[in-house]
């Protein structure tokens, strides 16, 4: 059973999310204990695989720890703390979705500055807000420091600007010059999702082991419903092994 500390008191009303973090926890111990007794592998491997298996499901039930505490929390604002799950470290952030930029309806002194905000040199911020309008944008006007079809195609990619919406986070990493770096440093700071989206919250969950070089970073996207039958709903998971 795991070890949990700097936890919240669980509100009766609430009780499924606990309950669903220490099952998940069982049935990680379960799952690699009949992993490694099922293959042939070296001890070391079999250690690897227990290692990366632990810290993605201690990862999660960091979700489910800062779920219920987005739920007993009122204030609705960043909340950021550490706590213990399975002797692995876990950090955790809770951030409203209303806080970031949206990258649908930003314009780019507001791409520019979010860029900035993340750590982007502020040339290169401008040069990916142009690239950000002229992805979204259904004209095929280049602007100054933007990418249209043609520009894209000219590198060797084999598809040209989506000319609609951002419906994906994940779409950045399409934009030239936004690789995977990039995008895990400026991920927070952007949304899809408009201001009257409801309560919607990023929950991000870092399980790193004792030594700090195996680490399982989980994110959520959590809308909070205030119903009694249904406090909250679970929109979209996002999973990142390092």
């Amino acid at each position: 059973m795991s070890s949990i500390v700097n936890t919240v008191p669980i509100n009766k009303n609430r009780g499924i999310v606990l309950p669903t973090v220490l099952w998940i926890t069982i049935l990680t111990v379960v799952i690699a204990g009949n992993y490694a007794s099922g293959v042939h592998l070296n001890t070391k491997a079999v250690d690897n695989i227990k290692t990366a298996m632990m810290l993605k499901y201690d990862a999660i039930s960091g979700v489910y720890i800062a779920l219920e505490k987005l739920l007993s929390d009122a204030s609705n604002g960043n909340i950021k703390y550490e706590l213990s799950v399975n002797n692995n470290h876990v950090n955790i952030e809770v951030r409203p979705e209303r806080m970031k930029t949206n990258l649908n309806a930003a314009n780019a002194s507001q791409l520019g500055n979010t860029f900035v905000d993340a750590g982007v040199n502020p040339d290169i911020a401008e040069i990916l807000s142009d690239r950000i309008i002229d992805w979204r944008d259904p004209d095929h006007s280049t602007l100054l420091y933007g990418m249209e079809d043609s520009e894209y195609f000219s590198i060797g990619k084999n598809y040209g600007a989506k000319d609609k919406r951002f419906e994906d986070l994940v779409e950045l990493l399409l934009i030239a010059d936004i690789d995977e770096n990039m995008f895990r440093r400026i991920s927070n700071h952007f949304t899809i999702y408009g201001k009257t989206s409801g309560n919607l919250f990023t929950l991000t969950s870092k399980a790193s082991d004792s030594t700090g070089n195996k680490t399982y970073l989980v994110k959520a996207v959590v809308q909070i419903t205030h119903q009694s039958n249904q406090p909250y709903r679970i929109l979209k998971w996002q999973y990142n092994q390092s």
